[in-house]
Parts: structure tokens; sequence; C-alpha cells
């Protein structure tokens, strides 16, 4: 019993802290929307910068440039393309899940998929969603929060599972929560077996893509036709790798298993049972 207090009280440190960033977030935002009446892309890069500045200069937070390019193994071209298309699945499952919502519930659906994929058209904005966001999400997710887990369970999959789903609940939208946990997958596995550092390529990549070049492209034919054919081509080839290396899967999970009493630990703490809570009363908003 005293064991699992500690781990609450352990994961509610961090849950506090992933519940602060969440806060600054959408105070900055409010402040430059509603207070300042500027661009909200300022208002991302500047909670980005005072977060960065704190996870950098706090020595608890293990945050430090040789951490974040420690390399567990090297990554060779093969594999980060490999990566990329399970990323591009990810998007495939993203696409499917949200023709499913819009037949059954139209405009509801409709509007949380324009918030899911519009990224703003403004030069702060793109600065963020293209550069700064990849870089303080992986610091954040795979670096504070994912470090910290993997210490708490028997093997690596603890500290993916856990901040995988933080990942997830972060973004918010109901449509988008599914694609984020998944992505959170990959990146952890990535950030756990590689670097933090190919985390954040991928991600720059995922943003970078999807986030805007597509988006550039004219006329609106093309943007659709590239857009397709990379979700669909690259998605149901990433689907074919994950079948293929399935018994590879299976043994990395049996290798580093969940231990579900401390997973229990987790979701019952105090600090992340109130980010739950906070990011559900958001969601909430969002749907309004």
């Amino acid at each position: 019993m005293k064991q699992v207090q500690g781990l609450r009280l352990k994961f509610t440190v961090i849950g506090s802290l992933l519940l602060a960033y969440f806060v600054l977030l959408y105070l900055a935002v409010f402040l430059c929307e509603r207070v300042f009446c500027i661009d909200i892309g300022w208002g991302y890069l500047g909670a980005a910068a005072i977060t960065l500045l704190i996870l950098f200069r706090w020595s608890w937070t293990g945050c430090t440039l040789a951490q974040f390019c420690k390399r567990e193994k090297p990554m060779r071209g093969s594999a980060f393309l490999l990566f990329c298309c399970l990323l591009l699945t990810c998007q495939f499952f993203f696409q499917i899940t949200s023709w499913i919502a819009l037949s059954v519930s139209g405009d509801v659906a409709s509007n949380m998929i324009h918030q899911a994929t519009s990224s703003g058209n403004t030069l702060p904005m793109f600065i963020y969603v293209w550069v700064i966001a990849p870089v303080v999400e992986e610091v954040v997710f795979r670096g504070l929060a994912q470090g910290k887990l993997i210490d708490y369970g028997k093997g690596k999959c603890f500290g993916i599972l856990c901040s995988a789903l933080i990942f997830g609940l972060f973004h918010v939208n109901p449509i988008q929560i599914p694609f984020a946990f998944f992505i959170g997958l990959v990146l952890g596995y990535v950030a756990a077996e590689y670097s933090v550092l190919w985390a954040v390529a991928l991600h720059l990549v995922n943003n970078f893509v999807f986030g805007g070049l597509i988006g550039m492209l004219k006329p609106a034919w093309l943007e659709q036709l590239v857009y397709f054919a990379l979700t669909w081509g690259g998605g149901l080839f990433g689907i074919w790798i994950l079948v293929k290396n399935r018994k590879r899967l299976i043994g990395y999970w049996k290798c580093k298993p969940v231990e579900w009493s401390n997973f229990a630990a987790f979701i019952t703490s105090p600090g992340i049972m109130l980010l739950s809570i906070v990011v559900m009363v958001s969601m909430f908003l969002i749907m309004l």
C-alpha cells in the first residue's frame, strides 16, 4: 500500500508539471486572443519558450542537451523511412475515423476535423507548427514524461504507453486523441530505442508534410491527390510492416512489459486525474 501511495505521489508530480504546461499554453493563447488582440501563434511561441527554459534550467527534470541527443542505437535510413510509413498509417486511420464521425454526427464532426487539421496561415503559427511544436512536445512528452515514467516499469513499454496516453489527451479534440495516441506510441518507441532527437526529426517530418507542405499545393485537386496517395499508399504499407513484424512486436511487449498495478497507480494518481478532468472540460468547451 505504501509503495502504491509513493508511486501515486511521484506520478502526481509528473502530472502536475504536465498540467502546468497545458494551462500555460491555453493561458498564453487566451491572452493573445482576448487581451492583446494579436496572433495566437505568438502565445504558442511564448509558452514554448518558457517551457523549454524551465525544463532545461531545472535540474530535477533531467532535461539536458546530452540526454536529448543520447543515442541508444544508430538510426539507419531504411528504419527512418519505415517509421515515416507508420506515421502515415496513423494518418490513414485518422482519415477513416474522420469519415465515420462525419457519417454519424455531421456538422459537429466537421468542426472538430477542421480544428484538428487547421494549423493557421500566419508566420508565427507556421513557425510553431513546423519547427517549435515538434521540439517542445518531444522534450516534454518523450524527454521529461517518458524519461521519468520508464523508471517505474519492468521495461520501456510502461513509459511509452503512459506518455502516449498523455500526449493523446493533450490534443483535446475527440477525433484527434486516438490519432495522437498512436503517433505517441511510434514516437515513444523511437525515443526509447534510438533517441529523443530522432523522435523530434520524425515529428518535424509529420508536421511539416501534413501541417503545411501538402496544404500549400495548388490547385486543390493536386493537394487532395498527394494527400490520398501518401495516406493510403504509405498507410497500407505501414500496416503491412506491422503485420509482417507482429512476432517481433509481441516479443518486445513481453520482454519489456507494463506492470498493470503501476499503470493503475498512474491513472488514479491525483495529478493525472486532475489533468484528465481539465482536458475533458476543455474538450466539452470546444464542442459547444
